[in-house]
């Protein structure tokens, strides 16, 4: 996994930077599934999304969130998988 990725933006790039945070089992309409945790941060932003992500099932995003300020602004879970 890269820790940096770049994104043109309105022409601009803005640089974001990638973490892995571990791993969890979590409960979804799918199942209990284990996820790898991975964080994104754009440099010099407070703002985090964190995703998890499903090995089992090709690394399929099945959960989000993103918060600033350590405050939760929305979250995500997956609830069907249509392949």
């Amino acid at each position: 996994m890269p820790k940096t990725f770049q994104i043109i933006d309105k022409d601009k790039p803005k640089e974001f930077i990638y973490s892995q945070e571990g791993t969890a089992n979590i409960r979804t309409a799918l199942g209990q599934l284990d996820t790898l945790i991975v964080a994104s941060q754009q440099a010099g932003n407070n703002r985090i999304l964190r995703m998890w992500f499903a090995p089992s099932l090709g690394f399929v995003p099945v959960q989000a969130e993103r918060t600033r300020d350590g405050k939760l602004e929305f979250a995500m879970r997956i609830k069907t998988l249509q392949r």
